[in-house]
């Protein structure tokens, strides 16, 4: 579940509720009662904190926050949402809220962060609000990877189940792809075990539409033989775009499966975790991975290293923890404007356009 669920909950409240009817103070203190220290509500020390996540321009105000820490605190948060007639939302990490909102019921996972990794089954099983980083670091100790993003402080729940595009897509396909099992409260306040041969039409609905069908307290997916890639990043100046763009339209219809990259025009910030000839420049840059040995990946890079006006390289062999160092996405919030698309192919017109808009 994420912000998703709140517009469909919110067409099934009563007019009273949604005209900002106060919800009582006896039912709050009773839901205080049941969940010492993990209720919150505006006015309240560390409400701000518990509704605050990672992006900072779609801040919510819910009239109630609930800290969870077991799937028994969503189940009473669920139930006590659906008593008072409250659209319900989650939040993990807040990389996503989706758009901000006034009032309703906010389950916070970040507090739910057991991680379990099966090397025989090669599976993992993690909680609600556990983020990428601990489950490469977990599965790193048996060789494994997860399918994880660019991002290590992402949450896992809600990356997965709106599909999950990370440095392993060609070879092992998208997260969602790869989870075996959900543990979730749907609106009547129970707790399910959604899998493909239990509650099969919740699981297939949940994978890849996340919201709308409950709030998952744990996901198991697979995991995979990998504990290094050869991955990283060529850099052009952006008046290059046109001839990068058309040699990168050419060289991706010839690598392997193993090789996932993206193309990304971008002006880069002064920042320190930046190679110092990029800041402040627009450049195009060509990010990709490459699970197999050095040498074949070096092989596979030499069209794009032979063009014109390269700034920066930073191809290298590393561990699969590293990957993130490929994206160098900010872990603290960063004011930035952006647009992402997929595309079958990037032909002649496309290219012009996309130089012309540049």
């Amino acid at each position: 579940m994420h912000w998703q669920q709140e517009q469909t909950m919110i067409d099934q409240m009563s007019p009273a509720r949604l005209a900002g009817m106060a919800i009582p103070e006896s039912a709050l203190n009773r839901l205080r009662t049941e969940l010492p220290e993990r209720v919150f509500t505006p006015g309240d020390a560390g409400y701000d904190e518990a509704r605050a996540g990672f992006g900072l321009s779609d801040l919510p105000s819910p009239d109630v926050v609930v800290t969870a820490t077991t799937a028994q605190d969503i189940i009473a948060a669920v139930n006590f949402a659906r008593s008072q007639q409250l659209p319900v939302g989650v939040k993990a990490t807040g990389h996503n809220f989706g758009f901000p909102y006034q009032g309703g019921l906010m389950i916070n996972t970040e507090r739910m962060q057991g991680v379990t990794i099966d090397p025989e089954q090669r599976t993992a099983r993690v909680e609600a609000g556990v983020r990428w980083g601990a489950v490469v670091s977990a599965a790193q100790h048996y060789g494994l990877a997860p399918l994880n993003g660019s991002a290590p402080h992402v949450g896992v729940v809600g990356y997965s189940l709106f599909g999950g595009f990370g440095w392993l897509l060609r070879k092992y396909g998208a997260a969602v792809d790869s989870v075996v099992a959900a543990e979730v409260v749907t609106a009547d306040g129970q707790l399910r075990h959604a899998s493909t041969t239990s509650h099969p039409e919740l699981f297939w609905a949940l994978c890849g539409a996340s919201g709308n069908f409950g709030v998952v307290t744990a996901l198991q997916f697979k995991l995979y033989p990998v504990s290094e890639i050869y991955g990283g990043a060529l850099f052009f100046p952006l008046e290059q775009a046109h001839a990068v763009l058309t040699a990168y339209s050419a060289w991706v219809k010839t690598v392997p499966d193993e090789l996932t990259s993206a193309i990304v025009l971008a002006r880069m910030p002064p920042l320190p975790s930046l190679p110092e000839a990029l800041h402040g420049r627009a450049v195009i840059t060509i990010r990709a991975a490459y699970v197999g040995h050095e040498a074949d990946g070096a092989r596979l890079l030499r069209p794009l290293r032979a063009l014109k006006g390269l700034i920066s390289d930073t191809f290298k062999l590393m561990p699969y923890t590293d990957a993130r160092t490929i994206s160098n996405d900010s872990v603290n919030p960063t004011p930035v404007r952006r647009s992402t698309m997929m595309l079958k192919e990037l032909s002649p017109a496309l290219i012009d356009t996309l130089v012309k808009v540049a």
